[in-house]
Parts: structure tokens; C-alpha cells; sequence
């Protein structure tokens, strides 16, 4: 899966150099344009769009950035804990929670919306009326931008 990723996310990038937000100020422009996004993109599809949910958001950046330091993707940590633990370990109530990850050279908010919604998985989280909040975290790694989003509702 991971190559697949990276292989979609390279084809994204090709037309453009690839530029991973390093600052503060960076991420916050990125989260705000992929915010709209997928406002945008749910709305078109009859959802409510997601709200930003300040330890969904703490949860998703302390994974992005881990993931990205350890070069790899994955669901679960060692410990076998995944998103809804990571959720509830920052103080998020959930009923139901789920987990887009994506790393590579991503070259902006649009580009990670178009290989999020290129995948079935992906899309069916996006596009999911259970989930009502959501974090987006992102770090730049040894493959570029490290994005993910955590998704919990009601």
C-alpha cells in the first residue's frame, strides 16, 4: 500500500516541485486550504463538512510526525494501539473514528484530496456521514510531506 502511495503521490507532484510545510505558519495555511476542500468536496456529495477538533488535531500531528521520523506508514503502533486510542489518549470522545495516511511528495492541499479520494479506503473515510470532526497532521520526512487525518464522530 505504502508504494502505491508514493507512487500516486509522485504522479501528482510531477508537474511541480513537491513543497512540504516546515513552519507553524505553513501548516496552518495547508490545513485551512484542505479544510475547504473537503468542506467543499463533502457538500457536493450531500455532507456536512468536518469540524476541526483541537486533540483530533494534536493526536493526527504527533502521528505525522512519528511516521515520519521512523520513514514508514502504518495504522498501529508497536503497542498495537491505533487511531481510536490515539483519539481517546487526547482527550476526544468517539463512537466511531477512522484514519487517512499518505506520505510522499505531495505537492499541496489539492494534490493529498485527489490521492485520498483515488483510493477506496480513503474515499470511503472521506466520504463517511459518521464522522463530524476531524485533525489533520503533517510533517516533512525523508519522502517528502507525512499527512494524517483523524476522523471521530458523532
Amino acid at each position: 500500500m505504502r508504494a502505491a502511495a508514493l507512487a500516486m503521490a509522485a504522479a501528482l507532484a510531477a508537474s511541480g516541485a513537491a513543497a512540504c510545510p516546515r513552519d507553524a505558519e505553513a501548516r496552518a495555511a495547508f490545513r485551512e486550504t484542505f479544510s475547504t476542500l473537503l468542506s467543499d468536496w463533502r457538500a457536493a456529495r450531500g455532507l456536512a463538512p468536518l469540524r476541526v477538533d483541537p486533540g483530533a488535531q494534536a493526536a493526527a500531528q504527533a502521528w505525522a510526525e512519528r511516521l515520519a521520523a521512523q520513514g514508514r506508514l502504518a495504522h498501529r503502533g508497536p503497542d498495537g494501539a491505533g487511531v481510536g486510542e490515539r483519539l481517546s489518549a487526547a482527550g476526544v470522545g468517539w463512537r466511531t473514528a477512522a484514519e487517512n495516511l499518505a506520505a510522499g511528495p505531495i505537492a499541496d492541499a489539492a494534490a493529498l484530496l485527489a490521492l485520498w479520494e483515488e483510493s477506496p479506503g480513503h474515499r470511503a473515510n472521506l466520504a463517511s456521514a459518521e464522522v463530524s470532526r476531524a485533525g489533520l497532521g503533517l510533517a516533512c520526512g525523508g519522502d517528502g510531506l507525512t499527512a494524517a487525518l483523524a476522523l471521530a464522530g458523532p
